[in-house]
């Protein structure tokens, strides 16, 4: 739950820095067609004083399907006294393509299906979403919902609809002394049809180390380090047990997900980061 404006375009206004960030992710590796995830975000939270802008672009791959996703985001800061109220909306274009025609059936024949793509396709189609968060020092809390317009990408005779997608999230900050900090979060996803609860405890060592466990309700457990390298520079590497069918596969090596951060201030003095975005949750 670290890079919070994947899915919520309002936290693109957290914390001070100027932040550019790079991840990978290879999930259930070791499965043939298994998705592979990759993506470079950018964000300036304070544009101005109550305007934050960001960048993302991201790269997925899904068996025979490559998705290709641009977005910006823009959020304005309502400050209060303790508190403040971000709201945000996400614009973007999704481009998804196929260019691998290799299909298999099961008696080896595809024959003339019309719901077997047989020709090399590109769709694009625009992308929206909107967020809110309410964040004080200690805790927050966020809604927001992705794909407004329930989006078709069309193949031949084929249409793929991206479904909205609604999101709910909460944290709180517990510092134990000065040096320890304990950080509960959960995210509650869905599309009305399907849920997904996410649970994750990280604790924060000197504002240096970090080290975090997760649990996606009956799909995947993970472990989490990062760490600080250099001033502004970190580091994070995650691990994912598979306890869903498909991730518990025998042939299946787990998730593994790498990503690198560097953040400076808007005078070029590089500053260490006070909060570590990394890549969704999977």
């Amino acid at each position: 739950m670290f890079n919070k404006n994947m899915y919520n375009p309002s936290t693109i206004a957290e914390g001070d820095e100027l932040c550019v960030s790079t991840f990978y992710r290879t999930q259930w590796t070791g499965v043939d067609g298994a998705p592979v995830l990759m993506g470079v975000n950018a964000a300036m939270p304070k544009l101005t004083r109550n305007m934050g802008l960001g960048l993302a672009v991201f790269s997925d791959k899904l068996g025979k399907y490559n998705r290709i996703l641009i977005e910006g985001n823009y959020a304005y800061s309502i400050i209060l006294e303790n508190a403040v109220i971000n709201m945000g909306l996400k614009v973007g274009v999704l481009n998804m393509s196929l260019s691998d025609l290799n299909w298999t059936a099961p008696d080896g024949d595809v024959g003339n299906d019309p719901g077997i793509i047989n020709v090399k396709s590109n769709s694009w189609s625009p992308n929206f979403g909107v967020g809110f968060q309410y964040l004080t020092k200690k805790m927050y809390i966020g809604a927001s919902v992705l794909n407004l317009l329930e989006q078709e990408n069309s193949f031949s005779e084929v249409e793929i609809r991206q479904k909205r997608q609604y999101f709910i999230t909460g944290g709180y900050n517990i510092r134990v002394n000065s040096s320890f900090k304990v950080i509960p979060n959960l995210m509650l996803r869905t599309d009305l049809d399907t849920y997904q609860v996410d649970l994750n405890v990280n604790t924060k060592i000197y504002d240096n180390l970090i080290v975090g466990v997760s649990y996606r309700w009956q799909d995947a457990a993970s472990i989490l380090l990062g760490y600080n390298i250099l001033e502004g520079l970190n580091v994070l590497y995650s691990y994912d047990f598979g306890m869903s069918k498909i991730g518990s596969f025998s042939h299946s090596g787990g998730s593994h997900e790498l990503s690198v951060k560097y953040c400076f201030n808007f005078e070029g003095k590089v500053k260490k980061s006070k909060k570590n975005r990394n890549v969704r949750f999977l």
